[in-house]
């Protein structure tokens, strides 16, 4: 019987021993940064990967070079963003775009696992933003935010909230639309404690009504709700199957919204201000958003996380 024990026991340890060595320190952890609402789609790149020693002589190069950046300056858009790397004993990770590490980009991609969560229609289109070199990194010189009065609810100074490097990769557009940091990438339905099953336009309304919302009806023009009231207005998009996003209104009258874990910005997938969430462009590279409706949200009794 203790042989038998001392047997599992030795069996037990060398199971961790292996299940410990199979994540190599050489790996490299990769974020695709392109949705908005769900996580973007993570993994390890390790030694035995198809393509892992031109990933590591490019992204040498890029270091090399400078043509690397900090996570803060990525853009704050729909769609593709860059990839972030993170090396073993690494805290914080680094973000790759931009013209100058097109191949060590394109790499990336091709080393994404199938079931990672993106469609190969996505996937394409992030193969064309990526050779256009067209998205770009955020000037550092351009990272103080200006200061926007909101109406929903009183957003003075929210920038001081929303972008800094502890808040802004913790929080998605659902926790800006509801102007609650939870630091949870909040997902609607988890803070009545039932999540949507699947992200479809029915799913994520109703996940969103039990944490709270109320859905708004809409004709032609945008619904009217109090600015000195405890509602404001908040317009819910998706593309069923693969990722949803909100819309908030500001004071100005236009829209404001916080891409994944991004900053926050007030313009489209074009670039134009947003005065209508249901026309809102979408981006290139980026999930094919649909209006589906509009709620109203109270910060005070809305329950997210």
């Amino acid at each position: 019987m203790k042989l038998f024990v001392v047997a599992l026991a030795i069996i037990g340890y060398l199971g961790k021993c292996q299940g410990s060595a199979m994540v190599s320190p050489e790996a490299l952890n990769v974020t695709l940064a392109v949705f908005s609402g769900v996580p973007d789609p993570q993994w390890l790149v390790t030694p035995n990967a198809f393509n892992y020693q031109k990933i590591k002589q490019l992204y040498g190069t890029a270091k090399t070079s400078r043509a690397t950046y900090l996570l803060e300056q990525m853009p704050a858009k729909l769609g593709y963003k860059g990839f972030l790397i993170r090396e073993n004993g690494q805290d914080q990770a680094t973000l790759i775009l931009g013209p100058a590490t097109k191949e060590l980009q394109e790499q990336l991609l091709k080393s994404i696992p199938v079931g990672k969560g993106l469609p190969e229609s996505l996937q394409n289109q992030v193969a064309v933003v990526i050779k256009s070199g067209k998205v770009l990194p955020v000037d550092p010189k351009d990272l103080k935010e200006r200061v926007v009065k909101r109406a929903a609810p009183n957003y003075e100074g929210a920038s001081v909230i929303w972008n800094t490097n502890y808040a802004r990769p913790r929080n998605n557009c659902y926790n800006y639309g509801n102007d609650k940091a939870t630091n949870t990438f909040a997902q609607p339905g988890r803070g009545s404690g039932l999540v949507y099953g699947g992200i479809t336009n029915d799913e994520i309304k109703e996940a969103s009504r039990r944490d709270g919302l109320v859905k708004v009806d809409a004709g032609a023009d945008i619904p009217n709700i109090s600015p000195t009231g405890p509602w404001h207005l908040v317009a819910l998009v998706v593309d069923p199957g693969v990722d949803f996003h909100w819309y908030r209104l500001d004071s100005n009258g236009n829209w404001s919204h916080k891409p994944g874990q991004t900053r926050i910005t007030n313009t489209d997938g074009a670039g134009n201000l947003i005065n209508d969430p249901r026309l809102a462009a979408n981006a290139l590279g980026g999930p094919n958003y649909a209006f589906v409706c509009f709620m109203k949200t109270n910060k005070n009794t809305v329950n997210i996380r």
